[in-house]
This record gives C-alpha cells, structure tokens and sequence, in this order.
C-alpha cells in the first residue's frame, strides 16, 4: 500500500506541476501574444497619424492655393467702365496687362506647384503662355495716341481668362475631394 500511495503522491504532484507549468505556459504566451499586438498596434498608429499630418498640409497648402488663384483670377477680370463696354473691351483691358497677370501667376506657381495636379499645372502655365505671347500685342498709329490692340492680343487674352478659370475649377474640385465626412 505504502508503494501505492508513494505512486499516487508522486503522480498527484507531477500532474499538478504540469498544471501549474501548463498555466504558467499558456499566460506567458498570452502577455507575449497582446504585446505583440499591441505593439502592431502602435506603429500603425504612428504610421496613420504621420499619413494625418500630411494630408492636413496638403489640405491646407491647397486651399490656400485655389484661394490665392481665385483672387488672379478675380483681378484678370476687367470692371465695367461704361455701359456700351462688351467682350471685346474687356479683352482689350486684359491684354493690356498681361505683364502684370504674367508676373502674378509665375508667383503663384513659385509658391504652390509643389501640391498643383498635373492637369492644374499644365492651365496654369497654358494662362503664362498666353500672357508671354500677348504682350506685344499692341502697336502705335501714326495719327492715334494711344495703343491699339492686335486680334491676337485679345484671342490671348481669351485664352488667359479660359486657361485660369479651368485650373481655378479643377483646383476647386480638389479641395472639395480631399474633404471627407467621418462614417456613422
């Protein structure tokens, strides 16, 4: 009997040694597995908080960009000087500032190209194109005082006033698309 109960003592022991050490086993790959994770956790964290970031800024940078050529574009835009004023005037007074619109967008392009889209990009400096070709579009009669405008100064100038009202509108639908509404 005394060999019996040694048996059961030794089998009673090791049985709770392996269920301790079963236990021990099993809550250290637990911690091991959450850290684990938890640690997945935070580098995708970091990762979406630095994808955050930048999207503000380019959020911001665009903004301020379809802001500021909204503004060219507001100042390209000839005011009525008189009631008998029609397009062709207006052209008129558009060519006879592409330097000043020229200068203007180069500025703008110094300061934004870097978040322009390609196809925002290429209307804006169609818009330069057309003021650099445009601004020797007048010439001096000999009996006239005053400057008269070449047909192709005011087609460069439609083609100013086009070019910048399309990137204004493209720039515009793209901050509009970079602004999201969080799902319910």
């Amino acid at each position: 009997m005394e060999i019996a109960e040694n048996i059961f003592t030794i089998l009673g022991a090791m049985g709770f040694t392996s269920v301790g050490t079963a236990f021990m086993l099993k809550t250290f790959i637990q911690t091991g597995i959450k850290e684990s994770i938890s640690n997945i956790y935070k580098k995708e964290l970091e990762v979406h908080k630095f994808y955050l970031k930048n999207s503000e800024m380019v959020f911001k940078y665009k903004l301020e960009a379809s802001k500021k050529l909204y503004k060219i574009r507001q100042s390209i835009i000839p005011k009525i000087t008189n009631s008998d004023m029609d397009w062709d005037d207006a052209k008129e007074e558009i060519a006879s500032s592409f330097e000043v619109y020229e200068k203007a967008l180069d500025e703008f392009l110094c300061e934004y190209q870097a978040t322009l889209s390609a196809d925002v990009l290429k209307r804006i400096c169609d818009a330069v194109s057309a003021c650099s070709k445009g601004q020797f579009g007048y010439y001096w009669k000999p009996y006239d005082s005053s400057p008269t405008c070449t047909q192709s100064a005011k087609d460069n100038a439609s083609e100013l006033l086009e070019a910048i009202d399309e990137a204004a509108e493209l720039l515009r639908k793209e901050v509009h698309s970079l602004i999201s509404v969080p799902s319910a």
